[in-house]
């Protein structure tokens, strides 16, 4: 639209009236414009056969040549130029590679030398160990061991805590360490208390057989008594009330002077352990009643005095 209102139209394949024609309607002055009844006068008498151009009366357009652009050369500078990312990626890749060359540098040239100083100190320790074991009066399991176990060039050599315990074992004017044995396991018997029918107790042991007609009450049990005397313990019995279904236990074998029902029931301790736990046994009397109990106020009744204590 641009070209039709502004430009100057030019003919390139159209010659003769018919190109004068053309023109005449593509002219912008209005004045010079040919009208419809031009248009019809001049196509109405057009009887001359136009002939069509020779190659030599052709026109041929060259178009403008435009300005050739030459592309740039590449110079050492563009081809040696890298972004900066991998740039930065070089660096940090080169300077992991350092790191790993140099741990690996240091793990094969500072272990030979500990294993070395661990070889010198551990043949350090036999020198020494030697001549103790030969020079020592006192003639123990342990210096004969140490003095016939001593390692040739190709047994391995022993670790520091079996030097150290050597070597101690054998200084001279030193007695040699006793150890004390770890002490069996206690055997204990279950103390639990009974009643009958009259409400009369009865506590035992299963070393002595139940009375007849005594169920076992649900106090959660008196303890246990050891079943073998050891030191700061006393033994146990059971007792009958002479002339009476009361029943009590006490440490004199003659029963302060009452009946004695069969044997030791078992032994409590005289004082309070330190290496086990223990609860503290009470013989209590509610009036001409007696029975045992683990609870210092006796459940709410008089405390005659405290038996001892028993395994917990």
């Amino acid at each position: 639209m641009h070209a039709i209102m502004y430009e100057q139209p030019v003919l390139q394949r159209t010659r003769g009236p018919l190109a004068d024609t053309v023109m005449a309607l593509l002219a912008q002055d209005d004045t010079r414009r040919l009208t419809a009844a031009q248009l019809r006068e001049r196509l109405s008498g057009a009887t001359t056969t136009v002939k069509p151009l020779s190659p030599s009366e052709q026109t041929v357009v060259i178009e403008p040549v435009t300005s050739f652009v030459a592309p740039n050369t590449p110079t050492h500078a563009d081809w040696d130029e890298k972004p900066k990312s991998r740039k930065k990626v070089g660096l940090f890749a080169g300077a992991a590679a350092v790191v790993v060359v140099v741990a690996l540098a240091a793990v094969f040239l500072i272990k030979p030398d500990t294993r070395q100083g661990e070889a010198a100190a551990a043949q350090q320790g036999l020198a020494s160990e030697q001549p103790s074991s030969t020079t020592s009066s006192a003639p123990s399991s342990t210096a004969v061991s140490s003095s016939s176990a001593a390692p040739s060039s190709s047994s391995a050599a022993p670790s520091s805590t079996q030097t150290s315990k050597s070597v101690q074992a054998t200084q001279p004017g030193q007695p040699p360490q006793q150890t004390t044995p770890p002490a069996p396991p206690r055997e204990s018997l279950a103390f639990s208390r009974y009643r009958n029918g009259n409400g009369w107790h009865y506590s035992g042991t299963p070393n002595i057989a139940v009375p007849p007609g005594f169920a076992v009450e649900n106090t959660g049990g008196l303890g246990k008594l050891l079943a073998k005397q050891e030191p700061n313990t006393k033994p146990l019995y059971s007792c009958v009330i002479n002339n009476s279904e009361d029943r009590m236990t006490s440490s004199s074998a003659t029963c302060e002077g009452q009946t004695r029902y069969g044997g030791v029931l078992g032994y409590v301790f005289t004082a309070k352990p330190a290496d086990v736990k223990t609860l503290p046994l009470y013989r209590c009397n509610l009036g001409g009643h007696h029975f045992d109990s683990v609870v210092e106020n006796c459940e709410g009744y008089k405390q005659e005095f405290l038996q001892g204590w028993v395994l917990a």
